[in-house]
């Protein structure tokens, strides 16, 4: 049987769902973890890529709740085979989950999706996203300390 990688949408639309087992979401973040191992591991002889925009919206469930990340629009190569990767870029994030670092220095590292991946995991921990959109205007859900 073939599956479908989107079969239940993006994590974002599960957030707050009570029916969710605390085994079933920390399975999801450790599969969107190993993705973004993936993307980031400079032993692989691939090209590091940084994702730019992790988010809890970029991470697809299929109908077995497999999690995997996804739009790579925005993403940036890093040179392979090094241990650190530093790009000097103008690259977009979504607000709430980008690096104040990057946003600072526009110097953008692995740490930048590392940043935005632990608000994802806020997320899965809270149940609810980082930010809501009303009205054109942006709110502020989670506090950060």
């Amino acid at each position: 049987m073939k599956q479908i990688h989107a079969s239940l949408r993006s994590l974002d639309h599960h957030l707050n769902s009570p029916h969710h087992t605390w085994t079933q979401r920390l399975k999801i973040c450790l599969d969107a973890t190993k993705g973004l191992n993936y993307l980031h591991d400079p032993r692989e002889t691939h090209q590091r890529l940084i994702h730019c925009n992790m988010k809890s919206a970029n991470i697809l469930l299929d109908d077995n709740w497999n999690a995997k990340v996804s739009d790579f629009g925005v993403s940036i190569m890093g040179p392979a085979n090094e241990q650190q990767s530093v790009i000097i870029t103008f690259a977009a994030g979504t607000p709430g989950y980008c690096d104040p670092q990057y946003v600072m220095t526009l110097t953008l590292t692995k740490e930048s999706d590392v940043y935005s991946f632990s608000v994802v995991l806020f997320e899965v921990l809270s149940g609810t996203l980082c930010c809501a959109y009303s009205t054109g205007f942006k709110k502020a859900r989670l506090r950060r300390a």
